[in-house]
């Protein structure tokens, strides 16, 4: 398969009389990270679904090597009885994860998604937020050679989006090749190194879209005991970083939402100590 670690072609897929894909040829090569964009309704998750194999095609073919695994992140997950802690124990031993190393694996992921104290809640109970984060970790337990992506910071706080993004970028330099679906130019800006855009009923080459930059402010504050950081963060979505160490907190907020962001911030206990 020379670099191509997936290679379709003639690809059609129907939906009774309704055709999706209509001879569909594209390559995806070994480390390269691949942002699918379109419309909803257009195919994006049904195309993820084809070439790992979840979803039949109804003619041509998708050429992959044997040895290659997938990881899949899919936007809307099960609402099981199990926990969150029940149902990674399922994934570590479907892929048969030392049972050190799936501990060490599953605590980094806790710490880095913000669900250490969550891990006893079932899953039936989460928001869609914190689901989409059951969804991120399982996908990140073990190794793979493709990562599908699809809408993966759907729903998910500041913290968890920027942690989410580094954690990718690591992987992309490590030769695991990317294939996401979203609708967020930042997410394509920054983690895509190829565009595709589905457009009558065709894969096409595309380029990435345009992306303003931000006019931003930085928040420092001093956290006391009685300061709220998560309700802080979830409250808006213009904060685009937010870092915490030793009692301070580091805001990135753009600049039309800050002094929004201050009051909040004020009322929720914290103390000013920095604003540029």
């Amino acid at each position: 398969m020379e670099d191509y670690i997936i290679k379709v072609e003639n690809l059609t897929k129907r939906f009774g009389k309704n055709i999706i894909f209509d001879k569909v040829n594209v390559e995806f090569k070994k480390g390269e990270s691949v942002a699918i964009l379109g419309n909803n309704g257009m195919g994006k998750s049904t195309f993820l679904r084809i070439i790992s194999g979840l979803t039949s095609l109804s003619s041509g073919k998708i050429i992959i090597d044997r040895n290659v695994k997938f990881n899949y992140i899919p936007e809307n997950y099960s609402k099981l009885n199990l926990t969150i802690e029940e149902y990674l124990k399922c994934i570590g031993d479907l892929d048969n994860i030392r049972k050190e190393e799936f501990e060490a694996k599953v605590k980094e992921l806790y710490e880095k998604f913000y669900l250490k104290s969550m891990k006893d809640v079932p899953m039936k109970n989460l928001s869609k937020g914190s689901l989409q984060k059951v969804a991120v970790i399982q996908a990140l337990i073990s190794n793979s050679d493709v990562l599908l992506l699809d809408e993966p910071l759907s729903g998910q706080d500041v913290n968890s989006q920027a942690n989410f993004i580094r954690i990718i970028k690591d992987l992309i330099s490590e030769g695991v090749t990317v294939i996401m679906s979203c609708h967020e130019p930042f997410l394509v800006d920054e983690l895509s190194s190829r565009v595709l855009k589905i457009e009558n009923k065709k894969i096409i080459e595309s380029v990435k879209p345009k992306i303003e930059r931000v006019r931003y402010n930085i928040l420092i504050f001093e956290k006391k005991e009685k300061s709220n950081i998560d309700k802080l963060t979830s409250e808006f979505g213009d904060i685009l970083e937010c870092h915490e160490e030793e009692g301070v907190v580091k805001l990135k907020v753009r600049e039309r939402s800050s002094n929004k962001v201050l009051l909040s911030a004020l009322n929720y206990g914290f103390t000013l100590k920095y604003f540029k």
